[in-house]
């Protein structure tokens, strides 16, 4: 069931470290107004640099955004589909987390999504007017919801098959 798949990938999710390969953590924050990144490699596309001295302000400093582009993060929905999100977002090298605007993702028009609600245990993106949805789990650190984003999702999802295959007499039942 979809249920079971979800409490599956938080479980594998769990922790420090994830055991789904190459999982990119992606906070989703109400309060910043647009997706960011450090990462080039986040973007698709060209990222055409911005005026010198664009600041982003937020909690305690500032930081220099030194493009804007296309974001691209694959993620895992509920039901165990990858679904691709691409949004509008900043390059800023000397951020140190990836941050999501989940509201300016709704009102993007290329964007199925339609609501994001704040729950308890975990926030829910729902898309399709509700016929896809991602759970975004909090962080047991720092409570915040952060959704796990992939480069590649299949090679993942491979790489954890191959963790729990059979292939030693150490591993078998």
């Amino acid at each position: 069931s979809a249920q079971l798949r979800s409490r599956l990938t938080t479980m594998l999710e769990a922790g420090p470290y994830s055991l789904l390969g190459d999982a990119l953590p992606i906070i989703a924050d109400t309060g910043c107004t647009m997706a960011s990144t450090f990462d080039p490699l986040d973007f698709e596309g060209d990222i055409s640099p911005m005026a010198s001295g664009t600041k982003m302000q937020g909690i305690g400093a500032a930081v220099t955004i030194q493009g804007r582009g296309t974001i691209k993060w694959k993620v895992i929905d509920d039901s165990g589909a990858s679904r691709v999100m691409r949004t509008p977002g900043y390059y800023v090298p000397d951020m140190k987390v990836r941050l999501f605007s989940p509201q300016a993702y709704i009102l993007d028009p290329s964007s199925s999504c339609t609501e994001f609600r704040i729950n308890e245990p975990a926030a829910t993106l729902s898309c399709n007017h509700g016929l896809h949805t991602l759970t975004i789990p909090y962080d047991d650190a720092t409570t915040l919801p952060v959704m796990r984003g992939y480069r590649n999702p299949v090679q993942s999802a491979e790489a954890v098959a191959a963790k729990f295959s059979v292939t030693e007499a150490l591993n078998q039942n």
